[in-house]
């Protein structure tokens, strides 16, 4: 059913991964550092609370197994997945009703819950995840296909519990009490609040816009805390109603984060303050990526709770607490890189086409990037990178028709392998174009996996010669762009369509020839019209367009301008080669591109270079050579 949903199974990885975050939220962590996702420690012991709220663990032959072990914030509401409660999780998830109690026999305010977040508006790619709405069921609930579901306990610890573990039945349950961080405690030293963002960052608009989605989240909201309060205790009265959930069991699952990070974080900064401040940065990430500010944080939510957890451990000490943070953040990649462009241009005089590729710093240390080709020796691109932040290479093919591929280095970082198209040969019947992708995600992006193209509904083009008299014809691009949801009944193609547009880029990186933009309804514009200094030729013709529509699918027909491909001279080495690129703009605002996936704020797609003179036709054979 999942499989079946429109774009799910990108987001179901993030859906899952929110089971994972929830787990080690959860639990207290163990005086191994290699057992980093398991509360269990070597053998079987009790886990029993010392004066103080401190946690002593003491080791007994005849014990089956560890107790769980929750981090509970004294004063405030407990969230914890039962799946991380072990036998007494699976009781409660049988019997959500029985009653709990604390050691000293006193009974406990708890409710058993589910948490979902919904696939419903889950249509469109993002930087970040979506902001889909968080719901609270009654009980335990299944996942399903309208979204993943997690059975929680929502318990109300009274004060003068403190100290004291919970018990379901017979099986007991030892809370980690966490002494929260108090607003007036703040103030002893503000060096420790400071904001991951400067005064300029904060107050980039285009940055608050990506960073929103991480903010309506309940597992995210202390990371934009994080990077524009510095996470900063906000007197109870004070703290920012917009961020503030409506429903108090998700409200109370993002208050726990905050705390949780904040005591870790604050811990931290006690032992070493410079650590402490790398750590903060690597954790909320923003690098520059094209002139825009984007985050570029850790995706990996069972690391992040490992390393949280750890800081949290009272049996650690300030040094071991260090060496952990110091080894989370030697094992972060330090480096990102990726293809932009398979031919941003072509090079002046020897008529190669151009490569673009990016290179990003993701440390807090300057580095210089290199960029080279694999296989052949070749000088590399060097680039010095400022902390967290990136550069364009540029490199030429040595084989236009042959497939190569590069390696970026950043610092001691070094990208796998980023292959490059090679230029592709027109030739009859058609050259089929695609697929279509999503734009990067931020996930997908610092792993170097390209976005996938949607499931049910990916743009398909093909690029033909059409003849229509002696000497004579048309180089045509169609266009097919399926319906991305089921037609409703009584829908026709020209209802649907009309919000649809499909973009052809034609011409080098940064100074196209011409954009031809073409809407559902019918409606074309020629964007851009100027003249070519390299062809030495203006786009004077403007091409002819035909639009169709059914209930399931809207088709373009595109007449390419004669003088669209490359022809410097007669002669040239590139004369009847195309440089093009294609998007797709649905009404949703989800946009799809070829050949390359696009950055959300990237305004030109990528291109590929089309070898025309391939096509077996007198009209194309260049006989002035």
């Amino acid at each position: 059913m999942l499989g079946q949903l429109v774009f799910p199974r990108r987001w179901l990885v993030l859906g899952l991964g929110l089971l994972s975050l929830l787990f080690c939220s959860a639990c207290g962590g163990s005086p191994d550092a290699s057992d980093l996702d398991s509360p269990d420690t070597d053998g079987p012991s009790e886990i029993q609370t010392a004066p103080g709220g401190s946690i002593t663990n003491q080791r007994e032959d005849d014990a089956e197994r560890l107790e769980p072990v929750v981090e509970v914030i004294a004063g405030s509401p407990v969230v914890v997945p039962l799946s991380s409660l072990g036998r007494a999780g699976e009781l409660l998830a049988r019997e959500p009703g029985l009653p709990l109690r604390f050691d000293d026999g006193r009974p406990a305010s708890a409710r058993v819950v589910t948490l979902r977040t919904s696939f419903a508006q889950q249509l469109r790619a993002s930087w970040l995840p979506p902001m889909n709405p968080w719901t609270v069921i009654e009980g335990v609930a299944e996942s399903s296909a309208e979204g993943v579901s997690v059975p929680v306990l929502w318990l109300h610890p009274p004060a003068e519990t403190i100290g004291l573990g919970l018990w379901v039945k017979d099986l007991r349950v030892a809370l980690r009490w966490i002494v929260p961080v108090r607003a007036q405690e703040a103030t002893r030293d503000p060096a420790a609040w400071e904001p991951v963002l400067d005064e300029e960052d904060r107050g980039s608009s285009t940055l608050i816009q990506l960073l929103a989605p991480e903010a309506a989240t309940p597992l995210g909201r202390w990371r934009f805390r994080l990077l524009t309060e510095g996470l900063r205790p906000p007197p109870a009265d004070e703290r920012d109603a917009a961020l503030r959930f409506e429903d108090p069991v998700v409200e109370a699952l993002a208050h726990q984060e905050e705390d949780r990070w904040r005591v870790a974080l604050l811990r931290l900064h006690q032992a070493n303050p410079s650590l402490a401040k790398r750590i903060k940065r690597r954790l909320a990430a923003v690098v520059t990526l094209d002139g825009v500010p984007a985050p570029a944080w850790p995706a990996e939510w069972s690391d992040l709770g490992g390393l949280r957890r750890d800081l949290l451990d009272p049996e650690r000490t300030d040094a071991q607490i260090v060496r952990r943070a110091e080894t989370w953040l030697r094992s972060q990649p330090a480096g990102a890189a990726w293809v932009v462009d398979d031919a941003a241009g072509i090079e002046a005089g020897t008529g190669a086409v151009l490569a673009a590729a990016g290179m990003v710093n993701i440390s807090d240390a300057s580095v210089l990037g290199t960029l080279a080709p694999e296989g052949r020796a070749a000088t590399p691109e060097l680039a010095p990178l400022e902390p967290f932040s990136s550069s364009l290479g540029l490199f030429a093919a040595a084989e236009p028709a042959k497939r190569e591929s590069l390696q970026a280095r950043v610092g001691g970082w070094r990208s796998a392998s980023l292959p490059v198209a090679p230029m592709l040969r027109a030739s009859p019947p058609a050259l089929v174009l695609g697929p279509f992708v999503d734009e990067w995600t931020m996930r997908e992006w610092i792993a170097g996996i390209s976005p996938p193209p949607p499931p049910l509904a990916a743009a398909r083009a093909s690029l033909f010669f059409r003849p229509e008299s002696l000497g004579r014809g048309k180089w045509i691009l169609f266009v097919e762009c399926p319906r991305a949801e089921p037609a409703s009944g009584g829908s026709s193609g020209e209802e649907w369509a009309n919000g649809e547009r499909v973009q052809v880029w034609l011409g080098p990186r940064a100074a196209p020839r011409a954009v031809i933009r073409v809407h559902g309804d019918g409606r074309w514009t020629m964007l851009v019209e100027p003249t070519s200094i390299r062809a030495q030729a203006t786009l004077v013709e403007r091409p002819g367009v035909r639009v169709a529509s059914s209930p399931a699918a809207w088709w373009c027909e595109i007449e390419l301008p004669e003088q669209a491909p490359e022809a410097a001279t007669p002669r040239s080495p590139t004369s009847g080669v195309l440089l093009v690129g294609v998007e797709r703009l649905e009404s949703a605002g989800r946009r799809t591109s070829w050949p390359r996936p696009c950055l959300p704020w990237q305004v030109e797609p990528g291109r590929v270079a089309v070898d025309l003179r391939a096509w077996a036709s007198p009209v194309l054979r260049d006989d002035s050579r």
